[in-house]
């Protein structure tokens, strides 16, 4: 949680972080228009998604869950994969 929490904060994003369990709830932004013009308003794309750490039962291994819980998939699959790629992630164990 340490790893991934300090990743997003280099990205520049804010996250939530449930004190319940072992999940955080991410907001990702990204503009959509070049430039800035003033006289038109800026488009925004966005998406809320969510990770989870999961305990692997009986082994010493932890699963790391993306979800996308709301707004462009494009966005999330993007985002998830950044993170998966800055977290060094083995993402080819079945579970």
């Amino acid at each position: 949680m340490e790893q991934l929490t300090k990743k997003i904060l280099e990205n520049g994003q804010t996250f939530d972080i449930s004190n319940k369990t072992w999940k955080l709830t991410l907001s990702v932004k990204k503009n959509l228009k070049d430039g800035d013009d003033d006289e038109q308003e800026s488009m925004f794309e966005h998406c809320t998604m969510q990770v989870e750490i999961l305990k692997v039962p009986g082994q010493d291994k932890y699963c790391v869950d993306f979800q996308r819980k709301a707004g462009s998939a494009i966005l999330y699959y993007d985002n998830a994969n950044k993170y998966i790629d800055l977290l060094e992630l083995c993402n080819n164990t079945i579970l």
